[in-house]
């Protein structure tokens, strides 16, 4: 299998984000180890026992295993669509609650 270039593998990563393939927030312990062939869910290749694998745990799904380079990717394109997400008219950002009646502490 040809190696995708970083931005393929940036265009599926945000594509399976978007999807919900893979999460869109920071939940989960991440381990690292070496591959035993594991298919990696950013890029879609085997990792190989030759290079490190890290794994995703989450108690909500399945474990997500990345190569060490496509989960740097995973998490830069997950913080990119994090801070590009409109503000909730009623969220509540650090001690700023936002709403219809402009910001106010809490």
């Amino acid at each position: 299998m040809m190696k995708m270039t970083d931005a393929a593998v940036r265009q599926v990563v945000r594509n399976k984000i978007a999807t919900g393939s893979l999460p869109r927030d920071r939940i989960g312990a991440v381990f690292a180890t070496y591959g035993a062939n594991e298919a990696c869910h950013a890029c879609s290749a085997s990792v190989t026992s030759e290079q490190v694998l890290y794994t995703l745990s989450r108690a909500d799904a399945a474990g997500f295993v990345f190569h060490v380079e496509c989960f740097g990717i995973w998490r830069d394109e997950r913080n990119k669509m994090a801070s590009a997400e409109p503000v909730n008219k009623n969220e509540t950002v650090g001690s700023r609650v936002y709403g219809s009646g402009g910001a106010s502490y809490s």
